[in-house]
């Protein structure tokens, strides 16, 4: 069983070092103009968690041997690295984060605009007066050009009687019927496309809320969204580095609970001193034994008597 967890320490430890130091390095690297400047800080953002790491058995072995002065340095030089690797990854944190956020932000901008869109549809299909189907109106036109009426009048230009002003007028009646049918349909046919397009969104997870974690805790807390948004950002970069330094060091203890100094045996532990009996001591305890002795056969005596 311990060799079990040692393995999971071991394993837990070098996953958080790995992962740290990449996510650091991508960070610091991201500040270099030229692929020489990228690769020098992509090295010193390596070599500080590798430092980072080994610095607190270091610490520890100092401690055991009272090097304060060492265990001075050691210690400053921790509080470097661990801000150094701190800052890195919470700037990387954060660019994820934010990237991740303006995606879902492009997302329910768009879904917003797609719902005023179909809002706004509504309200101008119901704006238009009820008409029948385009496809009866324009038969009905049909049948209104083919009258001889129609030709009587020369398309409804020349009105010259009263029967033909009210074939005209339903002609024109007709055709604005047309009119109000053919935005009908075009609107109809807008707003089944935005439906179709808020489908689609919602389909890949969008939603009005670019951060719908952060709003959910804030939610349940009662605090600005923007306060557990920051957290998370910067807690996965705690974690991190908590893991990359107490692991370290946990992996490493049982080797620091052993460790001695080369070149110096170790003290064997103290045993108790015998006392080695005093022959003066030794006749006085003889001595006083027997003239107990001796005084209680008198009294034996006595007693017979």
């Amino acid at each position: 069983m311990s060799t079990l967890l040692n393995a999971a320490m071991t394993l837990s430890a070098a996953l958080f070092i790995a992962v740290s130091a990449t996510m650091n390095a991508l960070f610091l690297s991201s500040l270099g103009r030229t692929p020489v400047e990228v690769a020098l800080l992509a090295a010193v953002s390596i070599a500080a968690d590798v430092v980072k790491a080994a610095l607190p058995v270091v610490i520890v072995r100092a401690v055991i041997m009272r090097a304060w002065v060492h265990t001075g340095i050691a210690a400053v030089m921790l509080i470097v690295v661990v801000a150094l690797s701190l800052a890195s990854g919470t700037g990387f944190a954060a660019l994820t984060r934010s990237g991740a956020t303006a995606a879902r932000q492009a997302h329910a901008d768009d879904l917003a605009a797609r719902q005023r869109e179909i809002r706004e549809l509504e309200v101008q299909i119901d704006a238009l007066p009820p008409s029948p189907p385009t496809s009866v109106i324009e038969a009905e036109l049909a049948a209104s050009q083919s009258n001889w009426r129609w030709t009587a009048t020369k398309s409804c230009a020349a009105i010259n009687t009263v029967a033909n002003e009210k074939f005209c007028a339903s002609v024109f009646k007709l055709r604005t019927a047309l009119a109000s049918s053919t935005e009908r349909d075009r609107l109809t046919a807008e707003r089944r496309a935005t439906r179709a397009r808020i489908e689609a969104l919602q389909a890949v997870g969008a939603s009005t809320d670019s951060d719908p974690q952060a709003s959910a805790i804030a939610a349940l807390l009662g605090v600005d969204p923007s306060t557990p948004r920051r957290v998370l950002t910067t807690s996965l970069a705690v974690v991190l580095e908590l893991g990359s330094v107490i692991l370290a060091l946990l992996v490493a203890g049982p080797a620091l609970l052993g460790w001695r100094e080369q070149g110096i045996a170790p003290k064997p532990p103290p045993q108790p001193a015998e006392i080695p009996p005093s022959p003066d001591r030794a006749h006085w305890q003889r001595q006083r034994n027997k003239a107990n002795l001796d005084s209680a056969r008198g009294e034996g005596h006595a007693r017979t008597q």
